[in-house]
């Protein structure tokens, strides 16, 4: 018995009933860690992690100016970048980031949305001029 089962598990198989006869099935194999999570990385574009956002800021319909860093969290959480009151925006609402192509809008799963020109977006490209949108409040991407 016990010289079946050293065969049995050498060939990747493992007895499926407790006394090890003819039920067998394939044994589990560990996943590799670069394929765990292979899907959500596949969704989101590879960020190379600048230092700032050369001249470029989100500016509000009260006329607050913004500057924007590496990744800018939006939300209405106290730790976010930029903070925005309102029912209709999440805690952590939606994020640019700057990578090799230029300035990345995306929304976090936010609950109401995140519109770019008053169309609703979960991942885009910003150009300076462009209008966010979030839970009322419109900010304007301008050059500093």
């Amino acid at each position: 018995m016990a010289r079946r089962l050293i065969a049995v598990r050498e060939e990747g198989l493992e007895p499926s009933h407790p006394c090890g006869h003819r039920h067998l099935k394939p044994a589990r194999l560990p996943i590799p860690p670069l394929a765990r999570g292979a899907n959500r990385l596949a969704r989101e574009p590879p960020l190379l992690h600048l230092t700032a956002v050369g001249g470029l800021s989100l500016v509000g319909s009260d006329g607050q100016s913004h500057e924007l860093g590496p990744e800018t969290v939006i939300g209405r959480r106290d730790d976010c970048d930029i903070v925005l009151n309102g029912p209709k925006v999440s805690r952590r609402h939606a994020q640019i980031r700057s990578d090799a192509d230029g300035i990345l809008l995306v929304d976090l799963a936010s609950v109401n949305g995140t519109l770019l020109n008053g169309i609703e977006v979960t991942s885009e490209r910003l150009a300076a001029g462009d209008v966010v949108t979030i839970g009322g409040h419109e900010l304007r991407l301008e050059s500093s």
